[in-house]
């Protein structure tokens, strides 16, 4: 579970971590403590997903009717496909550095990592790619807490006071436990006159806890993209995700088996559809009509292995889609398993290909797309 900046940073203000002072509003416009905030202010839609500064979901305000204005003009949007339901209204922080800080989970060493950047403010993938030596990583194993020696390399690397930096970094690791957190992170932390601010945060809970998590289960639901919501009326397994290669396939391994296979060979999926075992024709119609109808895909990836899954009911659902669309798109689908020659027969009927190895079908897909 995402949580939403103002919650992070409520978190974070809990702990003894500095946040600038702020308040919330909704579509009501209404807000106790905005009279009080010190102009100008920021205002900053609240959605779960980054790049939102990008796209004007963050905006400066000089004056109350500003900040009122644009809230109002933010709180009719969607960023990057999610409703704005709130924005964050805080006042603006003079600051003289900004740093990057952040504790989480390394899944291949089975440990947590907490991250330092002496580049605050923006993404910590661009950090690493752009400018490595700026990072400086400390694994820790869940059975030991931040040590002195911890604190001292960070506070060497960002070139901050041991006695400044220890409280934040002791307060992410206590939220990150505490929490069940995946991830926290503060970016940018800045040095302002008063001492170390945490302008921005973001952090990540585990779903599997929230049934101990009681204070974060009971938090205003997470709304989900647009698309997302159309393909729960269609009662589609859904999640929509930034590629353009859509993906279609029976059983949440097989799907996401063929995720990775488009990842390998340099392709970017743009979701993830489990159609599930025993999926009928009508279920396939429905899930290739709503990705044709997504102008962010460019191609059609169908990787079916029928056990229950009956391929030629995979077929019949393939071949009825592409004769109802408007919004024809390549197709490239593999077939194995229970009626594979059946189905196989019925889609090169219509003129559709079928390539018996995952990995061909794969290749072609990335190729089509583009994104070789």
């Amino acid at each position: 579970m995402r949580l939403y900046e103002y919650e992070a940073k409520r978190l974070l203000k809990n702990a003894g971590i500095n946040i600038p002072e702020g308040c919330i509003l909704d579509r009501s416009l209404r807000a106790e403590g905005l009279d009080a905030l010190r102009k100008p202010c920021y205002v900053k839609a609240q959605v779960p997903i980054g790049g939102r500064g990008k796209v004007g979901g963050i905006q400066k305000a000089s004056d109350q009717d500003e900040i009122i204005e644009k809230a109002a003009k933010l709180l009719t949007q969607s960023i990057n496909g999610y409703p704005v339901e709130y924005v964050l209204v805080e006042e603006s922080v003079e600051f003289m550095d900004e740093f990057y800080l952040s504790m989480t989970i390394d899944r291949n060493k089975n440990c947590y990592t907490l991250l330092a950047g002496s580049k605050g403010g923006v993404e910590i993938e661009a950090i690493a790619r752009e400018h490595p030596d700026t990072i400086a990583k400390i694994h820790l194993s869940p059975l030991r807490t931040i040590k002195d020696f911890d604190v001292r390399y960070i506070s060497n690397h960002l070139k901050i006071s041991e006695e400044m930096l220890k409280p934040v970094i002791l307060s992410i690791d206590e939220i990150m436990r505490k929490y069940d957190a995946e991830l926290v992170e503060v970016n940018p932390l800045v040095m302002s006159r008063s001492g170390l601010v945490a302008l921005d945060a973001k952090m990540i809970v585990d779903d599997s806890s929230l049934f101990r998590q009681k204070e974060i289960a009971s938090l205003p639901p997470r709304w989900k993209m647009l698309e997302e919501r159309e393909a729960d009326l269609l009662k589609l397994s859904y999640v929509a995700l930034g590629g353009d290669i859509g993906i279609i396939s029976n059983g949440a391994g097989l799907t996401m088996s063929t995720m990775d296979l488009i990842k390998n060979e340099g392709g970017a999926p743009a979701n993830f559809l489990d159609l599930g075992g025993g999926a009928q024709s009508e279920a396939f119609k429905r899930g290739v009509l709503f990705l044709l109808g997504n102008p962010r895909i460019k191609v059609l990836f169908i990787n079916i292995f029928g056990g229950i899954t009956r391929c030629d009911e995979v077929a019949r659902g393939i071949v009825a889609s592409c004769e109802e669309s408007k919004q024809m798109k390549p197709l490239v689908v593999r077939l194995a398993g229970t009626n594979h020659l059946i189905g196989k027969q019925i889609l090169e009927g219509a003129g559709i290909r079928v390539y018996d190895d995952p990995l061909e079908a794969a290749r072609l897909a990335v190729s089509l797309a583009g994104d070789e």
